[in-house]
């Protein structure tokens, strides 16, 4: 008999991602080198999950394998049910540094994945310029990435991961390059963009403060060969606003996390 409230009608939805058992092993001139080992998670559908750990604990290599960029040794990763074999459509990808290409104007380099999908290029600078003034840089369309501060040239990255609108969006350590203040402020846009488009979101970073305040859940990950060793919840309202650092309530978090890193 099913349990009150429940009904085989309406099954609990598939995770949007979800990796089992999920293990990498890099053949390397000094022998084997496991780089995550045994991971298992899952991100709902429109949740935003920050992963944090020390320095070459896997992260970077997790996100790939989620991305579908390298296979995994052993163990799967899936997308609403369906084993990830390789890149897919509904997943985005932003890189630490932006890869932006120097040569193209920030329209084009945001058109750039619809192009190779093969659409018409009227309607996919249409699409480019609607991401744009999502992240805030309608009016830069003819500008090239040299002419942008850092934190432009990330949100162009942004905005070339969403303009083919993927489910998740997993980003690589996105503002590590960036001084503090223009970090702030990118969170700050970074929240507001996930606020307006809800998408799945995964994100690598080593800043604990960054983590919190932008995470619904932070894991943190052994170190190598990385494993999942803690999940902290984040009860924080939305939209937060950076006074929430100052907060008692941030600052038990933050200390939670750091204890799960060190310990």
């Amino acid at each position: 008999m099913d349990k009150p409230g429940t009904s085989l009608a309406n099954p609990a939805p598939r995770p949007a991602l979800e990796a089992i058992d999920l293990t990498k092993t890099y053949c390397t001139s000094q022998g084997e080198v496991t780089a995550v080992a045994a991971v298992n998670m899952q991100a709902a559908q429109g949740e935003f999950v920050c992963i944090v750990g020390p320095s070459g604990c896997g992260k970077t290599t997790l996100l790939h394998l989620f991305a579908g960029l390298l296979e995994p040794t052993s163990g799967v990763v899936r997308t609403n049910g369906t084993e990830i074999r390789g890149p897919v459509r509904d997943i985005g990808l932003v890189f630490q540094n932006g890869n932006l290409m120097p040569w193209r104007t920030v329209l084009r380099n945001v058109t750039l994945p619809l192009e190779i999908q093969g659409v018409p290029l009227r309607e996919a600078e249409d699409a480019a310029r609607g991401v744009l003034e999502l992240v805030g840089l309608r009016g830069f369309e003819g500008a090239r990435p040299r002419e942008l501060s850092g934190g432009m040239q990330q949100r162009v990255a942004i905005a070339r991961a969403l303009v083919y609108d993927p489910k998740i969006l997993l980003l690589d350590e996105p503002f590590g390059a960036l001084d503090a203040l223009t970090r702030e402020r990118m969170n700050l846009e970074l929240q507001r963009i996930w606020q307006a488009r809800r998408k799945t979101v995964i994100m690598v970073t080593h800043n604990i403060h960054e983590a919190v305040f932008l995470g619904d859940r932070v894991l943190v990950m052994t170190p190598r060969p990385g494993q999942i060793c803690s999940e902290t919840r984040i009860p924080l309202p939305r939209p937060r606003d950076l006074s929430v650092m100052g907060t008692p309530e941030f600052g038990a978090l933050a200390q939670s996390i750091r204890a799960a890193i060190y310990e």
